[in-house]
């Protein structure tokens, strides 16, 4: 049966017992202050039992939020299980995506909400629509950042069209928000790929919006989010120790997947 809720958090966690112990308090804090729904969803293999196990004991009650254990899926795939799981079970008007070593401080969810309702679909200083919405500046680095402007109520958005397309209509997927509207008719949700993570799934997701007329806001100028700062299975580890290949997916005869493993 849906319950309907106006915001809706998707936490995706994986082995990292440490980083979800002192992130997902951050999120359940946030949801449970705004009457928000949330679902996590874990794909561990090493850790699943541990890792449900601790999930579970920062619920108030063991089935006050539902969570996912899926088995080995992608990325991509796990992404677009929780989607459409929170349209069904939540019927929410926003839905945002969160990586388990990112979080939220407190009134980061009725800030975003009102970002949303002023922004969305507005045109921005380089001419393209606010479609995303991030609280997260940083993992895309200090080029990104430093062709950001502020907003007249403190958010910054992208002035620069020299940008990479990827960065001028899309958000890091450590945290993705947008109007559920936009995450189903616009981004259509995560490329899949059989990579447990690669840039094939998650690129198309800013490409799409950024073909669609659309650029991203930064919540807060960043200081909304609580980010833990680790190595992750992404960009932040060695290339010959990527599990992904830069520009294909698995399937591609192209791709050099099996050469650099």
């Amino acid at each position: 049966m849906t319950n309907p809720k106006q915001f809706v958090t998707l936490y995706f966690c994986f082995e990292d017992l440490d980083t979800v112990a002192e992130i997902l308090p951050t999120v359940l804090t946030e949801c449970r202050a705004t009457n928000s729904g949330l679902i996590v969803v874990d794909s561990s293999q090493a850790n699943r039992v541990k890792m449900f196990q601790l999930i579970v004991s920062m619920m108030e009650h063991p089935d006050e939020f539902p969570i996912i254990q899926c088995s080995s899926f992608s990325m991509g795939f796990a992404r677009n299980i929780a989607l459409s799981a929170a349209v069904e079970l939540y019927a929410p008007e926003y839905i945002c995506m969160l990586e388990d070593d990112h979080g939220f401080t407190e009134g980061l969810v009725q800030i975003a909400i009102g970002a949303m309702k002023k922004y969305y679909g507005k045109s921005g200083p380089i001419g393209l629509r606010f479609g995303l919405f991030t609280a997260c500046p940083f993992c895309w680095g200090q080029p990104y950042m430093q062709n950001l402007v502020r907003t007249d109520d403190g958010h910054l958005c992208v002035a620069n069209l020299s940008l990479p397309l990827l960065q001028i209509g899309g958000a890091n997927s450590c945290f993705r928000c947008a109007p559920t509207v936009h995450w189903v008719s616009v981004l259509k949700g995560y490329d899949t790929d059989e990579y447990p993570i690669s840039t094939f799934q998650t690129a198309g997701l800013n490409y799409r919006n950024y073909q669609k007329g659309f650029t991203s806001l930064v919540l807060g100028g960043g200081d909304l989010v609580i980010r833990k700062h680790r190595e992750g299975r992404g960009y932040t580890i060695d290339e010959s120790k990527r599990p992904f290949d830069e520009a294909y997916s698995m399937r591609d005869p192209r791709s050099d997947y099996n050469k650099s493993s």
